[in-house]
């Protein structure tokens, strides 16, 4: 069980603002868009470990607002952003999510998804796996409400076996 990785991982906001201090996606009352960046580090992991299954689980969260009715489906996209600073927003609808979630209640079920164990897969050798969490459909509902969801300690669970 991975944790992120602090003080690499955080929050970006749409005008550029970025905070490592908060993991939360949506909107803000001032209508920026807002997007969580997670790392974890699987320099742990074995170069010659076969992954069997790799869950992501975000059950500690608070919702502001009512950001899945505003702003649609909540994804996770595969984003290596090295270090994160305020031109890692990503205003566009991006291609090939690994997981999404349409309502709120759904982001307590620990989850799996065998496009994401594949990633992971690849990705053995390298210290980190980087994602992007980010409501795809639009950026605000301009509202002029806080819609978002603030994560704690969002894990990801791999499990392997090795030769």
């Amino acid at each position: 069980t991975l944790v992120a990785v602090s003080g690499e991982s955080g929050s970006a906001r749409g005008d550029g603002h970025i905070t490592t201090a908060e993991l939360i996606v949506g909107d803000s009352s001032s209508n920026f868009g807002l997007q969580v960046f997670l790392s974890f580090n699987i320099s742990g992991i074995p170069t010659n470990a076969t992954i069997t299954e790799a869950r992501i689980d975000f059950s500690n969260y608070t919702v502001y607002g009512n950001p899945f009715g505003g702003l649609g489906l909540l994804a996770v996209y595969e984003s290596n952003y090295g270090v994160l600073d305020g031109g890692d927003f990503f205003p566009g609808v991006p291609s090939g999510p690994y997981f999404e979630w349409n309502a709120a209640d759904l982001l307590g079920e620990v989850v799996a998804d065998g496009d994401f164990k594949s990633l992971i897969q690849s990705r053995l050798g390298n210290s980190r796996i980087q994602a992007r969490l980010q409501f795809p459909g639009t950026i605000t509902d301009g509202d002029g409400n806080a819609d978002a969801v603030a994560f704690t300690s969002p894990k990801l669970i791999v499990s392997y076996t090795t030769p």
